[in-house]
């Protein structure tokens, strides 16, 4: 079964519910939801900086994220997070906000619906940087520290999730600062063939089961 919604360029009144969330690779995202109770049963904290709270992840996205620390600490690099699991209700208030501030169609560009963000599955984060912090750059995307995730993040199963100039496919706007955990397989094969997620699900497909709601 061909899924046009996976490029959201190709209109698709279409949506799924994901019924194996807990598959490190699944495509969440408009269209492609989790169920509203979804909760990674392996949530963690991280052990790395944070901005304002704790950052959670998967157990494997949470190791293999204190490992690419570690190693980015090692090489004068120093990232943090800045958001990680959020929960659908967590998402519905940040969803509220956001269309509360700005018209429509600009809103829905930058947050996702409620069961359909990727933080809900516990394998996405926002980074940012200790420089950042200490207010020697205004934003992660102008740190020397996201040039460096950006070129290594694949190694430790992490891919940019939103690169600049492919909104159109991920119906998303360019995140600098959003990083998914796919595992290492395919984060290399993403990284190697310059691919987006979108461009990976085209050619292998899923792996797991959809149910049309």
């Amino acid at each position: 079964m061909s899924y046009p919604g996976i490029d959201s360029s190709k209109k698709d009144s279409r949506s799924y519910t994901i019924e194996n969330p807990e598959d490190t690779l699944i495509l969440i995202k408009n269209g492609f939801s989790v169920p509203s109770d979804y909760v990674p049963k392996d949530l963690r904290d991280v052990n790395i900086p944070y901005e304002t709270e704790v950052g959670q992840l998967r157990d494997e996205a949470a190791t293999a994220l204190e490992k690419m620390y570690k190693d980015g600490l090692k090489q004068g690099y120093s990232i943090a997070i800045k958001s990680s699991y959020r929960s659908y209700d967590t998402q519905l208030a940040v969803y509220n906000e956001y269309f509360a501030m700005y018209d429509a169609a600009y809103a829905a560009s930058l947050v996702s619906i409620p069961g359909a963000s990727e933080h809900q599955c516990g394998l996405s984060v926002d980074l940012t940087s200790q420089s950042v912090m200490n207010g020697e750059y205004g934003t992660f995307g102008e740190t020397p520290d996201y040039n460096w995730v950006e070129q290594n993040a694949y190694k430790y199963g992490f891919i940019l999730r939103f690169p600049e100039n492919t909104g159109d496919r991920t119906g998303a706007t360019n995140e600098p600062w959003h990083f998914r955990y796919v595992g290492k397989e395919a984060a290399k094969e993403i990284h190697d063939k310059g691919w987006i997620l979108e461009d990976y699900f085209e050619h292998h497909g899923f792996t797991y089961n959809l149910r049309l709601n």
